[in-house]
């Protein structure tokens, strides 16, 4: 007897793969349930997302767009959680960046210039 196909809903993002996450959008997409994972029918072109890691995100099995990353989870809350620890991971990225550039800045600014002499 085959068992039934088991359809849920989960919720699919793009964001540009950069430093700095934003979301752009998120949508709600019906799947079906496997065992290797969520497989999405997009207007006849299949993705497969992976089983939803400990925090309910679902990355794709095959990301091949080098400019964008997508990702679904469980809930829009796993996103948003997902983004907020991206944000807070490049801001402290940021900070550091800021402060060396502060420190190189008053190096250049205040210290004397020093010439290697070579032999």
């Amino acid at each position: 007897m085959k068992q039934s196909e088991e359809y849920v809903k989960l919720y699919q993002t793009k964001t540009p793969n950069s430093l700095i996450p934003h979301l752009d959008f998120i949508q709600e997409i019906e799947v079906k349930k496997t065992a290797q994972g969520y497989v999405w029918d997009n207007n006849g072109k299949r993705r497969l997302f992976l089983p939803e890691d400990k925090n309910g995100i679902c990355y794709p099995a095959h990301n091949t767009d080098i400019e964008w990353q997508e990702v679904a989870g469980i809930s829009v809350v796993a996103i948003r959680n997902l983004y907020e620890k991206k944000l807070e991971s490049g801001k402290q990225i940021l900070q550091q960046m800021m402060d060396t550039a502060v420190k190189e800045l008053d190096h250049v600014r205040y210290e004397e210039v020093k010439l290697i002499q070579l032999p």
